[in-house]
């Protein structure tokens, strides 16, 4: 796979990228290492939903991605969505 970057300035700025789908975590690690190389001071990641397959969040953790924040209806420390409760008052509003 090859990754592009839109041209934006990103020289210094703390930079978060978001990612539709996260499994593998290995298009999260290339656009960082890429985000980084344009130039960013920092880079955070929010995903949705995450799947965390095999080394996944390793893979991101050793590349340098300081945070990853996901939603989610299970448990985990990265979920900062939670969305059990959304569900559990759709539900009973239905």
């Amino acid at each position: 796979m090859r990754l592009a970057l839109p041209a934006l300035p990103l020289a210094d700025r703390a930079v978060v990228l978001m990612d539709g789908v996260a499994c593998t975590g290995r298009t999260l690690v290339q656009a960082h290492r890429a985000t980084l190389a344009a130039g960013a001071a920092s880079v955070d990641a929010v995903v949705t939903p995450a799947l965390f397959v095999g080394d996944a969040l390793a893979q991101w953790r050793s590349a340098g991605v300081r945070q990853v924040w996901r939603s989610g209806a299970m448990l985990h420390r990265t979920v900062v969505v939670p969305l059990a409760e959304l569900i559990r008052g759709a539900v009973r509003a239905f």
